[in-house]
């Protein structure tokens, strides 16, 4: 039995890339011959509350930094840049697997018009830097993603391979629950026959939902009988904003607040459209989501959508930061319903075909086993596994 310790943001799992992390954990606890712990990498969780935790949530150590049960682990697989990851790693001398789910001045590129050889010499891109040093594998979840660490880092060019994100809310879609609570979000709050939009995701400035406030509002003071939705953790200022910016339209929208799988499907099933106005994304497991569910989906044409969403075919493409676009995508999504509605049920299928966890998880395995062997045999290295 190989030995995996997984290193996320948060417990319990805080969105994305930790949603992400579970899942991939979860699988490989129940498949084969590989057994993954985890622990809780954010600065915010004191050294004494951090704990390893085991398939069914139980904690097995206390302090785990000076733990020497740690030594009984094979491999690492960290999906964060937490300094506590990185004096684990050079404590124990283990293999490392690094996921960058996305690239640090990728992301500070989106607040600053400084070069990309600026960035790279602030702390938080040189931490993440110093993890790729480390690892003997980074994986990234698009070949967008994947390019750009190339184009950035080409020094760790033969570490990298790209294992893209997956889900599993293709199994929601015939769920007879998920089916009757979707009937009565629709029955409760589109009575009259209302469009009912939403986003999900964190409510963040980057996000796009500021523009997709004001598109919402320039659409309702046309006439267009609509209603819109914003699912995800509250982020007190940004909501603040979105206030002030639909004064008048409060019986229009509303803050949902994080919901758990289930609900979440629920919600995705009765909306008729799910907006993702994103100014950055690496891959969005959002749309993966929504399109599982079946209902069409209007994403930013960038990045990772465009690669793994727009390109095929499976999504509405629009500008980002264009309050404009946001509009003409949702009126387009309510003009088309029949087309979009076919849409997603095909992109559905496909996502089923292609981004499953019962797809994406052997890729997982193969890589803890390839890297563990030749560990075992060869000694701390690296070789291309793309």
């Amino acid at each position: 039995m190989i030995s995996l310790l997984f290193e996320e943001w948060y417990d319990p799992p805080f969105g994305g890339a930790d949603d992400i992390a579970e899942e991939i954990r979860e699988y490989i606890n129940l498949n084969g011959n590989v057994h993954a712990d985890k622990i809780a990498g954010s600065n915010s969780v004191t050294e004494s509350e951090k704990a390893v935790y085991d398939l069914y949530g139980k904690k097995r150590d206390i302090n785990i930094l000076n733990s020497p049960s740690l030594q009984n682990y094979d491999l690492i697989h960290a999906h964060c840049t937490g300094d506590k990851i990185n004096t684990l790693n050079s404590n124990l001398n283990k293999p490392l697997i690094y996921t960058a789910h996305s690239l640090v001045i990728r992301e500070l590129n989106n607040f600053s018009d400084k070069p990309y050889s600026y960035l790279k010499e602030q702390p938080i891109a040189k931490k993440q830097a110093d993890m790729m040093e480390q690892s003997q594998v980074i994986t990234t979840p698009s070949n967008y993603i994947n390019n750009l660490v190339e184009d950035c880092y080409p020094e760790y060019s033969d570490k990298i391979t790209v294992i893209p994100n997956c889900t599993n809310f293709t199994d929601f879609k015939k769920n007879r629950e998920v089916k009757n609570k979707s009937e009565e979000i629709k029955k409760r709050y589109a009575p009259n026959g209302e469009t009912l939009i939403a986003y999900v995701g964190r409510i963040t400035k980057d996000k796009g939902v500021f523009e997709l406030a004001n598109a919402f509002k320039e659409l309702t003071e046309t006439g267009e009988n609509i209603k819109l939705y914003y699912i995800g953790p509250y982020y007190e200022d940004s909501m603040n904003e979105i206030n002030k910016i639909l004064k008048g339209h409060e019986y229009q929208y509303m803050f949902t607040g994080q919901l758990n799988k289930k609900e979440l499907a629920s919600w995705y099933k009765a909306m008729d459209a799910i907006v993702v106005p994103t100014h950055h994304e690496s891959f969005s497991i959002v749309g993966l989501e929504a399109l599982s569910m079946e209902t069409p989906l209007i994403i930013s044409d960038i990045d990772g959508p465009k690669e793994i969403l727009i390109d095929k075919g499976l999504a509405v493409g629009i500008t980002p930061k264009d309050k404009n676009a946001i509009k003409n995508g949702i009126n387009y999504v309510i003009d088309n319903p029949d087309y979009e509605n076919k849409r997603a049920r095909t992109a559905s299928k496909y996502i089923e075909k292609h981004y499953t966890l019962d797809k994406i998880g052997p890729q997982w395995k193969d890589l803890y086993e390839k890297l563990y062997f030749q560990n075992k045999y060869e000694g701390i290295s690296v070789k291309n596994f793309s």
